[in-house]
């Protein structure tokens, strides 16, 4: 069963500190697939080749099936990949991929101490990304009288929809993004400001950010 309606991070981004000489470098991308988000962690594993561990977690939840995985990557078992993965589930999020890089600086951090370090590197990227909503969506184009064009645009001013730019023709057609849960009750409303004088179509189903 589809997911209605999900949270992911709003564009990729970077975060680094450094905790006692060590440095640590965290890397996040929206990702759609498992294969998408190992091609992002050998990407980040590659680019920095020279560091002995890129700790990392993904989440990704297409169709109804969410898939989470994670690994510390030669750190002691638990330190890392964990810390990274809690990040995203702190923030409920899906279709994500993060990469902690660590740079040994030649001091012991201790288990304890590499997790709240992994942690607050995966949770300070995250941050930076920033946190948007995707919502399940059909692409509903109209077709009606120019008479009805004001009305229909006032009846959904201010009601969250996105609107695609009109075309004009015999008749005005518009585009407007609605939420699956939202399809009856919209074209209740057009029917009624028309009186039933419209036609419709849908378009491709998908997820869009509201």
């Amino acid at each position: 069963m589809e997911e209605q309606s999900f949270l992911t991070i709003s564009g990729d981004a970077t975060f680094e500190h450094v905790e006692k000489r060590s440095r640590f470098i965290g890397c996040i991308a929206r990702v759609d697939t498992e294969e998408q988000a190992m091609e992002f962690v050998n990407f980040i594993k590659a680019k920095n080749w020279e560091a002995k561990h890129n700790a990392y977690a993904y989440s990704v939840n297409r169709e109804g099936i969410s898939i989470q995985r994670h690994s510390d990557d030669g750190e002691p078992q638990g330190t890392a990949g964990i810390p990274v993965l809690q990040a995203v589930k702190n923030k409920r999020l899906h279709n994500v991929a993060i990469v902690v890089t660590r740079y040994f600086g030649g001091i012991l951090l201790g288990a304890s101490g590499l997790a709240r370090a992994y942690s607050k590197c995966a949770s300070s990227v995250v941050e930076v990304a920033g946190v948007s909503k995707f919502v399940l969506c059909i692409p509903i184009i109209f077709s009606f009288d120019y008479s009805y064009y004001g009305s229909i645009h006032r009846a959904f001013e201010g009601k969250g929809f996105i609107v695609q730019d009109p075309v004009y023709d015999q008749n005005v057609s518009i585009t407007y993004i609605v939420p699956v849960g939202k399809i009856d009750p919209t074209i209740k409303l057009v029917t009624n400001l028309t009186s039933a004088n419209f036609k419709y179509k849908f378009g491709a189903k998908d997820y869009w950010e509201v």
